[in-house]
């Protein structure tokens, strides 16, 4: 396939033409886009990338749709691919996170084949408020072609954003608060006597009022001098 001459558009333009319009030529290629997980609010990324499966691929396109909770904001090529590749948000004019649908990619080489691997990377923005759960990343419009312009088969494997809500944070447990001494009178030893027995204290005032007995004299109201 000869270099085109003009601009890198009109060269990009033409290859998509050359994609549609060539006849089959022998060989597989698949397009595999990649998945990513996060909470609202976060940003992730995702990969796209190639398999050929042995076929020479001189280039690829397609497009990808997604959902307004888990835009795509932008992506990145691959260096080796990106002075004769573009990609774009749909439809023409939109913002980026805010009323985009879709990106399309149209990925050349010339001089060579486009080697198995990675050949994008694209971040996507999780809306705040973007409920739980598994978001597609639908990929359409594939083409292939190798380097004379010649239309090999392709699929194109989509992916997807799993919106994880963060585990909500429990309250720390209150400290636990002393139980009240007893009204009794008796300071406590009755009630503690019952939940398991006196404690120390108990036995020690016991054993104090032994010792009174023993050495007090001891008089009763009635008693005479």
């Amino acid at each position: 396939m000869r270099r085109i001459g003009g601009t890198a558009a009109e060269t990009i333009t033409a290859l998509a033409v050359a994609l549609l319009s060539a006849a089959p030529a022998a060989g597989a290629v698949s397009i595999n886009i990649g998945s990513a997980s996060g909470a609202p609010g976060m940003s992730v990324t995702f990969q796209g990338s190639l398999t050929t499966d042995g076929a020479q691929v001189g280039g690829v396109q397609h497009a990808i749709a997604f959902d307004p909770a888990t835009p795509i904001a932008s992506c990145t090529l691959n260096p080796a691919l990106a002075s004769l590749s573009r990609w774009s948000l749909q439809p023409p004019g939109c913002t980026a996170s805010v009323d985009c649908t879709q990106v399309n990619f149209v990925m050349v080489s010339f001089g060579s084949a486009i080697p198995d691997g990675t050949l994008y990377h694209c971040d996507v923005k999780i809306a705040a408020n973007a409920a739980g759960g598994r978001y597609p990343l639908a990929c359409s419009a594939a083409r292939a072609s190798d380097p004379q312009g010649q239309v090999l088969p392709v699929e194109c494997a989509g992916g997807q954003v799993d919106v994880v809500p963060p585990t909500p944070t429990l309250p720390p447990t209150p400290p636990l608060t002393p139980a009240p001494a007893s009204a009794d009178g008796g300071g406590g030893c009755q009630a503690d006597w019952v939940n398991g027995g006196p404690p120390g204290w108990c036995w020690l005032a016991v054993g104090i009022m032994l010792v009174l007995r023993r050495h007090v004299r001891w008089r009763s109201p009635t008693t005479k001098e």
